[in-house]
């Protein structure tokens, strides 16, 4: 979300309207520039290292089809902070860290976060056999 610096999400007033990112075209072509060697398509992009995965999507708005913000679906793994990062800074916008319940700092705490997630997965998500004869 585009939202003023040093404001937690606590302290945006329940009618606040994010300033936009642009149209789906416009936030395609940003991300594209960004990560030439990625899968992206109208509405999403896919964005994968060695040790992560990563899905940017874009949501609508009724201001005349500009996207106010971006969901993020990713394994947590090593890489996915830095393109987050990446994100935040081409849009100037913050990222909701959800596991806090406020804007995440892209550092030390975020970092933190992610590895909780993934701790959690890892004990609560069956893995996938590793064979096609697997369990």
């Amino acid at each position: 979300l585009r939202t003023p610096d040093g404001v937690r999400i606590s302290d945006l007033p329940r009618d606040f309207r994010p300033e936009p990112f642009g149209s789906d075209e416009e936030i395609q072509t940003r991300l594209t520039e960004l990560f030439p060697d990625q899968r992206h398509l109208p509405g999403r992009s896919y964005i994968e290292g060695d040790q992560f995965w990563l899905e940017l999507n874009y949501r609508l708005t009724e201001d005349q089809g500009l996207r106010t913000c971006m969901g993020v679906r990713s394994s947590a793994g090593e890489g996915a902070l830095l393109v987050l990062k990446q994100v935040c800074e081409a849009f100037g916008a913050r990222l909701d860290d959800e596991q806090t319940g406020d804007f995440a700092d892209l550092e030390a705490e975020t970092r933190e976060s992610m590895k909780i997630f993934r701790e959690f997965r890892d004990r609560n998500l069956p893995r996938r056999a590793s064979s096609a004869g697997g369990e």
